[in-house]
């Protein structure tokens, strides 16, 4: 039977293994397993890290759905990804707190400031009922 480091370590992996396979939606669910699970046991320190990875996949997942983006831009945003959960990974086993509230806040930057570069600069991808954003109109009026 596995104690609960090694399940927390195990959802953690799991999550890093979706995003490599850009799998977003399930890297939220897994997201939200491991704050149940954190709660059950009364872990704090791993709820905390759950809401963290909740928030940055909830930001992450529309970005990829909604906007077009080079397979360059793809691979160094899945790349940043799997570096910051490979280190918070490695600082959760070992205890390094310190280091893992930067693996934490690295994450979560990140994807604040994908998020937000996106909806002032990105191209939507057409879809059915899409409606042109005000970077698209500007852009228009500007050619």
């Amino acid at each position: 039977m596995r104690n609960a480091d090694e399940v927390i370590t195990s959802l953690i992996c799991d999550i890093q293994d979706m995003v490599l396979d850009k799998n977003f939606g399930n890297a939220f669910k897994t997201s939200s397993e491991l704050i149940h699970f954190s709660t059950l046991i009364g872990n704090e320190d791993t709820i905390f890290i759950g809401e963290i990875l909740e928030g940055v996949f909830s930001q992450i997942k529309p970005i990829f759905d909604n906007y077009i983006l080079s397979d360059e831009e793809i691979d160094t945003i899945i790349d940043d990804l799997n570096s910051d959960l490979k280190s918070l990974i490695d600082n959760y086993q070992t205890k390094g707190y310190e280091k893992l509230y930067f693996d934490l806040r690295n994450l979560r930057v990140k994807a604040t400031k994908l998020q937000l570069n996106k909806s002032r600069t990105g191209k939507l991808k057409e879809k059915k009922g899409n409606r042109p954003s005000f970077n698209d109109f500007m852009s228009q009026i500007m050619e």
